[in-house]
């Protein structure tokens, strides 16, 4: 009887840490915080309605150097993932319609299908 106690309880407390060892393992997966490299960070300075110089660069900025609401939107879209677009309160007038923007698809140019 001694015998099967023994096997019983080194049986259960091996299931045990086995147990606490997965749950440590997705534990740690699943709190690991994304990359800081992957974080991109834009802060919009202007309020006027400008597109990007060069997208994909990393750099929020038009041809002025500034860094509008338009740029980082499509500076975000260009570096994918979870991003911060910091926006300071102002008046943001959109000017230029979705076929004055050269990235978006060619759909929405007027006559263009």
């Amino acid at each position: 009887m001694k015998r099967l106690i023994r096997h019983s309880l080194r049986t259960s407390t091996s299931f045990i840490l086995a147990g606490i060892f997965a749950i440590a393992i997705v534990g740690y997966f699943m709190t690991v915080p994304q990359s800081a490299a992957t974080l991109a960070s834009f802060t919009v300075n202007s309020t006027v309605d400008a597109p990007d110089a060069s997208p994909g660069d990393g750099m929020c900025a038009d041809v002025s150097g500034n860094c509008t609401l338009r740029a980082a939107i499509t500076e975000s879209n260009f570096v994918g993932g979870a991003n911060v677009i910091t926006v300071p309160s102002g008046t943001y007038a959109l000017t230029l319609g979705p076929f004055d923007d050269e990235f978006n698809a060619a759909g929405a140019r007027p006559g263009h299908r």
